[in-house]
């Protein structure tokens, strides 16, 4: 089985896990450690003045996190994906060689073109790239991942 094959299974079954997430919890159910892994993302985020954001996890959630932070607005995700999948076919050189297995990359600009096709890493970069600005991602007790999209000048 190819490699994007495997991440799109692995995609299927975290939506369909997070659809009985959610049924449990209108249900009054939650699951162990959901709480607290919130409340201390939140609560590390806070010593740097930041606030967690509910943002639906449709496979637009890239998109929709992406213009909440820089436009303010999280509805404007297909004009996001738009353009992050325009970027990236007019870089083609750039990205082409990390599209993995037996996905062409036209096939994969095709899939990530449609609506609630989860992204990933390149779409990051080509957002980060497009808007000239740095992506910094935060997790749990890891480190900051930052994306750098502009010139970088070390003095």
């Amino acid at each position: 089985m190819s490699k994007k094959r495997v991440e799109r299974e692995i995609r299927a079954a975290h939506r369909r896990h997070k659809k009985e997430k959610a049924a449990m919890g209108a249900q009054g159910g939650q699951q162990p450690g959901d709480w607290d892994d919130f409340s201390s993302l939140n609560t590390q985020l806070g010593t740097m003045g930041l606030t967690l954001k509910q943002i639906p996890g449709d496979g637009n959630c890239l998109f929709r996190a992406l213009g909440d932070q820089l436009f303010g607005n999280s509805n404007d995700h297909l004009i996001h994906r738009t353009q992050v999948v325009s970027y990236m076919r007019q870089h083609r050189d750039d990205f082409e060689p990390f599209v993995e297995d037996d996905l062409s990359f036209d096939a994969h600009l095709s899939n990530l073109a449609e609506n609630g096709t989860f992204a990933g890493n390149d779409s990051i970069v080509a957002f980060a790239r497009k808007h000239c600005l740095t992506v910094v991602i935060h997790q749990l007790n890891k480190p900051l991942w930052q994306i750098h999209g502009g010139e970088i000048f070390l003095v």
